[in-house]
């Protein structure tokens, strides 16, 4: 499972350039925006979490149904959905902050 997620995160951060050039018009010189790349790759990401995110708790409602009352299995399934709670937590935090930071600077 470990290897799956991180060749997912590797093809996701791979293909990141690509997306934010593909943003801008074909006619557009190469050079995007700093905010409108930043929002790109900010909601990129967030979608790719919430993706991850709900596949954990997913295999954590599987673990907990098919654990027939062994606390080690129950245990774990609880900690999944824990680590899935944070890391959604994680990821409203951050494209907060970019709002945040476009706030402060002005560029709404």
């Amino acid at each position: 499972m470990k290897k799956i997620i991180s060749a997912l995160v590797l093809m996701s951060l791979l293909a990141l350039p690509v997306i934010v050039l593909a943003q801008a018009a074909p006619e557009d010189p190469p050079d995007v925006e700093i905010w409108a790349a930043l929002d790109t790759i900010t909601t990129y990401l967030f979608g790719l979490l919430i993706i991850i995110a709900v596949i954990f708790l997913i295999l954590a409602a599987v673990q907990y149904v098919t654990a027939s009352g062994d606390p080690e299995k129950i245990k774990s399934a609880h900690q999944k959905v824990l680590y899935a709670l944070i890391g959604i937590i994680v990821g409203v935090l951050a494209r907060g902050l970019v709002i945040f930071v476009r706030g402060m600077v002005g560029n709404v």
